[in-house]
């Protein structure tokens, strides 16, 4: 089926061309993840382009932030639901170091969760899955209280190459 549009905007060749070269690079680096990235699809267009649309809008309609995080810590992935949580669009937060400070994550106690406590640095360190009510930086810098699951993602030789946040806003349950 050709000439099918999967979204309200198109998408520029041009930029179909750098997402590709970028994903190519990016899968060459992170090695096998549990995700697969553009580059390891099969070819679903006339001229040979591959489309990760589906996913992406997916991940991107999720209420729930999800986060992926490679092995060097630089963040990859940021939806839109992160974004709603946070107020911090993706454009910005993409390709920077994840440092637990960007969510200024705590406890429920008010403790930070840095250093030893920091459940992504556990997660690709330890290779151990994470999940606990935490606090947040919210829009505006409120408080918001969210579950917040840390998972790491395992390589087919059982290393580390990452881990996956997911985030779920608990603000409706505590009011």
């Amino acid at each position: 089926m050709t000439g099918v549009q999967t979204c309200a905007l198109p998408i520029s060749p041009i930029f179909a061309k750098v997402a590709h070269r970028w994903l190519t690079t990016l899968q060459a680096e992170t090695g096998h993840l549990p995700w697969r990235l553009a580059s390891e699809r099969t070819s679903c267009g006339p001229d040979g382009t591959r489309d990760d649309l589906f996913e992406k809008q997916l991940l991107d309609g999720m209420r729930d932030g999800v986060v992926f995080i490679d092995s060097r810590r630089q963040i990859f992935f940021w939806n839109r639901g992160v974004e709603r949580l946070t107020g911090t669009a993706q454009s910005t937060i993409v390709q920077h170091t994840w440092a637990p400070a960007l969510l200024q994550l705590r406890h429920e106690n008010g403790q930070p969760l840095v250093g030893k406590l920091d459940p992504v640095e556990r997660a690709i360190s330890e290779g151990m899955s994470w999940r606990q009510r935490v606090l947040i930086r919210g829009k505006k810098g409120r408080e918001l209280p969210v579950e917040l699951h840390v998972l790491p993602a395992h390589r087919h030789d059982g290393t580390c190459g990452g881990a996956l946040l997911l985030l779920h806003d608990l603000s409706p349950e505590a009011s």
